[in-house]
């Protein structure tokens, strides 16, 4: 595997300097930034909300819909262009990972978190102080958390961005040409940067 991945070296290397390959990286990029920020938004609302009952019950029995109607769901929509696409794109995986990340890294914390904020409210306190002096900096550390966790998600998908993205490159999509056609050394060395990006989107 060494041996055929420092001899596919030099085909790579000509694909990585290429002008499709940078925006592939920033395209990935923009799309596990957007997707974290989405998440960091959406976890902070759902600690800020979890004292109502109706919505606690809701995301804890939600169930995440297939990638794939999902992705086709929102290919569906008349909106066109490269915006729209990240947009959908974004809006997809966030569907599917928020529940999930939700219910393994947050659930729990936010219900204890549950009875300070009706201990405050019920003190008088409004609902902007309870947000950014109860809220915020006890869930603020699991919220990074989850939300990195969400973008890197996003970054390494490849199963919605084929069906949701058109023409536009990304770099799990790079990646899945050649292992398709079984270039593995070739796959592996393009890995790299993604597992890079990745890590810094986390």
């Amino acid at each position: 595997g060494w041996i055929q991945g420092i001899n596919a070296w030099p085909m790579v290397r000509a694909s990585l300097s290429a002008p499709i390959f940078i925006e592939a990286t920033l395209t990935t990029l923009c799309i596990g930034l957007l997707a974290g920020a989405v998440h960091f938004f959406l976890f902070l609302a759902v600690a800020y909300l979890s004292p109502q009952d109706r919505f606690n019950r809701f995301l804890s029995g939600y169930l995440a819909p297939s990638p794939t109607i999902t992705g086709f769901g929102l290919a569906l929509l008349p909106l066109e262009g490269d915006l729209w696409n990240l947009l959908r794109l974004v809006l997809a995986l966030t569907l599917i990972s928020f529940p999930l990340l939700y219910r393994w890294l947050c659930h729990s914390s936010f219900l204890a978190l549950r009875g300070q904020v009706q201990l405050a409210r019920s003190l008088g306190a409004s609902w902007s102080m309870v947000f950014f002096e109860v809220v915020v900096p006890q869930a603020a550390p699991l919220v990074f958390r989850a939300s990195g966790l969400g973008g890197l998600w996003a970054a390494g998908d490849f199963a919605i961005s084929g069906l949701v993205m058109g023409d536009r490159q990304t770099l799990p999509l790079m990646i899945e040409s050649p292992l398709n056609n079984y270039q593995l050394a070739a796959a592996l060395w393009m890995l790299w940067p993604l597992a890079g990006m990745a890590l810094l989107i986390y």
